[in-house]
């Protein structure tokens, strides 16, 4: 079904092997938190975040998204971002935004890392199916 434990995450930090997207989600907001963090002070040291790290808290901009993901990192070889809370596994984003997303993360390129932290996702919505796919959800 697509679950990652916290101990794959911890192998993930440790060996430096990264996957593509990570879907962090459920009660313990602390620990969701935590390793989303980790994963980015692990991917892009604190000189380089002005370069290759995106975020977003409450408000999704899909053109910041598309662009930021359009181009290479610099001086770094990933770049990473980071979606906290944005709605993007609920109806609060619209329809023609979440399937543009689903189809942006169905073909990262492989400079990048996304992390997406929702805490209540709606789970029959289409990107949700699309990020289970990947095998990435973190509970």
């Amino acid at each position: 079904e697509g679950v990652i434990i916290t101990d794959r995450v911890k192998s993930d930090i440790k060996s430096g092997q990264f996957r593509p997207l990570y879907f962090f989600s459920g009660e313990e907001e602390y620990l969701n938190d935590y390793y989303s963090e980790e994963i980015v002070k692990a991917l892009v040291p604190e000189g380089m975040k002005i370069f290759n790290y995106l975020s977003f808290s409450i408000d999704f901009d899909l053109s910041s998204f598309e662009n930021f993901l359009n181009s290479p990192p610099i001086m770094n070889p990933k770049k990473v971002v980071y979606i906290k809370d944005c709605g993007l596994c609920s109806k609060s984003v619209k329809e023609d935004v979440r399937d543009r997303v689903k189809d942006i993360i169905s073909e990262l390129p492989s400079y990048a890392t996304v992390i997406i932290n929702e805490s209540n996702p709606t789970k029959t919505m289409g990107i949700y199916k699309e990020i289970l796919s990947h095998q990435t959800h973190i509970l």
